[in-house]
């Protein structure tokens, strides 16, 4: 019996895969061939990783009355409470691509207040335009800022911001929506505006959201 190793080079550009065929000849005069090719890992993958997506900065809102998880000042506080009763400053930045207009929703969680769309609405500001890069402080009475802008219904209810009244410590959740054109004109002064039910009701139009948190204790204001 005789054997025959043959070995084929391909490829190119200096990057090559060796394969081997291992031919037997029988008594008889018949050839079987065996493929001993042994897997090449060393060819390098020259693919580029595309890290544009996850390099690319996040929609977010920020505020210079208190940051992420801070305390909201005694102005922005009931006036019960020897607060202003002066909604907050906020700003937002890197809007999802093709928003039409923005929504901002303040509510609260925290019993007695309920929760989802039985949460406690401070505020609810809707068709935010998109020329607009956030809400000045006291921005709940200069609306001209606005123009086309309303006002949601809050949980006491009206049409205005109200600021945090609670008899315990609460959390309060603002929210920046970036919406998309097929909810132009879709909005009302009656469209839901807690969180969980304007994203319920709104969840195809939603591009993209942003949140900021903030906390209130009665125990701990000056």
């Amino acid at each position: 019996m005789a054997a025959i190793l043959l070995t084929f080079l391909t490829g190119c550009g200096g990057d090559y895969k060796g394969k081997e065929i291992y031919t037997e000849t029988d008594d008889d005069g018949a050839d079987t061939a065996y493929d001993n090719t042994v897997p090449d890992d060393t060819v390098p993958d020259n693919t580029v990783p595309d890290d544009n997506a996850d390099n690319a900065p996040e929609f977010s809102i920020t505020s210079e009355a208190y940051v992420e998880g801070g305390a909201i000042p005694l102005d922005h506080i009931c006036e019960a409470y020897g607060g202003a009763n002066v909604s907050p400053q906020y700003s937002w930045a890197n809007p999802p691509a093709d928003t039409a207009f923005y929504a901002l929703i303040m509510d609260d969680e925290t019993a007695p207040c309920g929760t989802g769309v039985d949460a406690c609405v401070h505020w609810a500001w809707f068709d935010i335009p998109t020329t607009e890069p956030g809400i000045s402080y006291n921005g709940d009475i200069t609306m001209e800022w606005f123009e086309g802008s309303f006002e949601g219904n809050t949980y006491i209810p009206t049409n205005d911001y109200e600021g945090p009244c609670p008899p315990n410590a609460h959390t309060y959740i603002t929210t920046i929506y970036a919406m998309s054109a097929d909810a132009v004109g879709t909005l009302t002064t009656n469209s839901p505006s807690t969180r969980a039910g304007f994203e319920a009701a709104y969840s195809d139009s939603i591009l993209g959201q942003a949140e900021i948190t903030g906390t209130v204790d009665p125990d701990a204001l000056p």
